[in-house]
């Protein structure tokens, strides 16, 4: 079962983490935050990653708005961390917003844009909705970061940000808060920099790309119409050839390389369609 593994569990952590998200979007952020931390204790009995990832979040949202940025900033880049090994997109996109908000606070707002400018590229890779929490610090911290910065100066940031891979991305937001970091960190060695991409076969190229959306096999295999056996060796394959350890060490060497949603379309499908829109589509949570 997917989420908390004892059914009555599972119930009382979605009421705990619908409460949070109500307290929050009511501005009660000290209940938000209490609420927040049972979620979590919760999930520490046995839970499902992705929800203690949103219990961070929230909690990391809940700190910025009560001023305490230091805390929200590890807390979001503890969940950063997290949603990278998980692969979720949507989590990724999330916590880089909350960071940019945190950077926006110090006043580094040049900083701050260029990773609102980085999520709205990252943003393509998500196809369900973000937490309602979420939304609201997405549209906080652009309104932050226009006190900060002009408008041309705004606009190229995001600019430059668009233009960042993934893993420049990750380094620029781990990076922030650390003693002596400028925020712009020297950009980070890939495992498999040096690995040349013709080694992949072109359907070992098409599960790459596929892995920097953050699907799973099983979505993998529908979307290629192949058997799950067959992706699992094809993932199998890939990290014996690039000499990686997971999967998200793939998805990372995929983007370096350049990889995209296009590229994985077999054939015989039409590509799918690219949201005109960045601005984010929300649920509760």
């Amino acid at each position: 079962m997917r989420g908390w593994a004892h059914p009555a569990k599972h119930g009382f952590g979605w009421t705990l983490l619908y409460r949070a998200a109500l307290a929050f979007r009511q501005g009660n952020y000290a209940a938000a935050i209490v609420a927040y931390h049972e979620c979590e204790q919760i999930i520490q009995q046995g839970g499902d990653a992705n929800y203690r990832g949103l219990a961070l979040r929230g909690l990391g949202n809940a700190h910025l708005r009560l001023g305490e940025i230091d805390a929200a900033r590890r807390l979001f880049q503890e969940s950063l961390q997290l949603n990278l090994a998980l692969n979720s997109w949507r989590g990724i996109v999330a916590c880089l917003t909350g960071i940019a908000a945190t950077l926006a606070a110090k006043g580094n707002g040049r900083l701050a844009a260029r990773l609102v400018g980085a999520t709205e590229t990252l943003l393509l890779n998500v196809t369900t909705a973000l937490p309602l929490t979420d939304l609201v610090q997405w549209e906080h911290t652009q309104q932050i970061i226009h006190t900060l910065l002009d408008e041309a100066t705004w606009q190229a940031a995001r600019a430059e940000g668009r233009t960042l891979t993934l893993p420049q991305i990750v380094a620029i937001a781990l990076a922030a808060g650390q003693p002596g970091a400028d925020g712009q960190p020297a950009t980070p060695v890939s495992p498999s920099a040096h690995k040349p991409d013709n080694s992949l076969s072109p359907r070992e190229r098409q599960v790459a790309a596929l892995l920097t959306q953050g699907k799973t096999n099983r979505e993998i295999a529908e979307e290629l119409v192949v058997g799950v056996k067959s992706v699992e060796t094809y993932v199998t394959r890939i990290l014996n050839k690039l000499g990686l350890a997971t999967r998200l060490q793939i998805a990372l060497w995929a983007v370096d390389q350049g990889l995209s949603a296009s590229q994985s379309t077999p054939p015989n499908r039409a590509a799918p369609l690219v949201r005109e829109s960045l601005t984010p589509h929300f649920s509760i949570l």
